[in-house]
């Protein structure tokens, strides 16, 4: 985008990033386009007064010169719409020459999905029901190849043009090529038909020719003097906006200095903090180990406890059991002595 607007500054379509230069520069041109109408309608009127079987020589070669130039004279934008209609004109044909292009790169994306059609026949060919030998394999493969090269090349020269295009478009308006043409057409009539009246005003196109000369040298006098008054306006507004426009390019390269300046600073943060981010990563990465381990040593422990645990109650429990039994025995014993005892007073 910089570099559009720095190449629009360096050319004279730059009134255009003024609006309001160009509201002044376009009102002048409309005055300057209208004295020279009126010029024109002067030389039309000599045309009538004067017949080319009246003359000749110089006058004759100058005459034809002039009227060549009669039908740019009558394409001078002298209003608003015509300045407009203008504009649009330049800009349907960019965008004439933009859909070409979009029509070549939409055939580009065509032929590169049938490259990649080919390149999958030729990666499994017994899939697709293809026999071939070897040799024509390869040569198959290569022309494809050959293939994609040059659509590739065609891809890069298209976006090369659609580059080109969009400046072309950023520099054409007002103040391009066509309005130097009018400079120059103005100019190179104004010098015609100024030598062509002082030559019919000597008698060379008859006494008509003479008298309609002499007549129209006081109007031509006072178009001249608006003429000159309108090119120091022209000339004046012409520097103030290309001091405009180096002020404008340096705050665009202060810009585009700060932008570059952010950019390396970013980069340098950037670096910091994926050092940094890094950094984190590895402490965080260490806690979880630390963690791990403490669960890991904590579960071992309480797998440990657990056993122990059921242990003691397996012993607590064969110790009653044992006491239990002891008791039974003694109950057995008790018991047995007192039969036999009994058994003994019996007798």
């Amino acid at each position: 985008m910089a570099a559009r607007l720095s190449a629009v500054l360096l050319v004279p379509t730059r009134i255009k990033a003024f609006p309001e230069m160009r509201a002044r520069v376009q009102y002048a041109l409309e005055l300057m386009n209208r004295a020279s109408t009126a010029r024109r309608l002067l030389a039309e009127g000599l045309d009538d007064v004067v017949d080319d079987d009246d003359v000749g020589g110089e006058l004759l070669a100058i005459r034809r010169a002039r009227r060549a130039l009669m039908d740019s004279m009558r394409a001078l934008p002298t209003s608003e719409e015509q300045f407009l209609r203008r504009d649009e004109v330049g800009e349907k044909q960019w965008n004439r020459v933009s859909q070409t292009l979009q029509a070549l790169l939409l055939e580009v994306d065509r032929l590169n999905a049938i490259v990649n059609g080919l390149r999958r026949v030729l990666a499994q060919p017994e899939a697709y029901g293809v026999t071939t030998d070897a040799a024509s394999l390869k040569r198959f493969e290569d022309e494809v190849a050959a293939n994609e090269r040059e659509l590739a090349e065609h891809r890069r020269l298209i976006a090369e043009y659609r580059e080109a295009v969009a400046l072309g478009r950023a520099q054409t308006g007002f103040g391009d090529q066509r309005y130097v043409a009018d400079d120059d057409t103005r100019k190179r009539f104004r010098e015609l038909f100024d030598r062509e009246v002082a030559l019919v005003a000597t008698g060379q196109a008859g006494r008509s020719g003479a008298r309609y000369a002499r007549e129209i040298g006081p109007l031509l006098q006072r178009i001249k003097s608006a003429e000159a008054r309108l090119e120091e306006q022209l000339d004046t507004y012409d520097v103030q906006v290309r001091a405009l426009a180096a002020e404008l390019e340096r705050k665009v390269n202060a810009e585009v200095a700060e932008l570059e300046r952010r950019a390396q600073e970013l980069e340098a943060v950037e670096g910091e903090a994926r050092t940094a981010i890094g950094e984190v990563a590895q402490h965080s990465f260490g806690l979880v180990r630390d963690r791990l381990k403490s669960v890991v040593l904590r579960a071992d422990v309480g797998i440990v406890q657990e056993a122990w645990e059921v242990r003691e109650e397996q012993r607590v429990r064969v110790r009653n059991l044992l006491r239990e039994r002891s008791r039974e025995e003694q109950n057995l014993n008790d018991e047995l002595r007192e039969v036999l005892e009994d058994a003994e007073d019996d007798r």
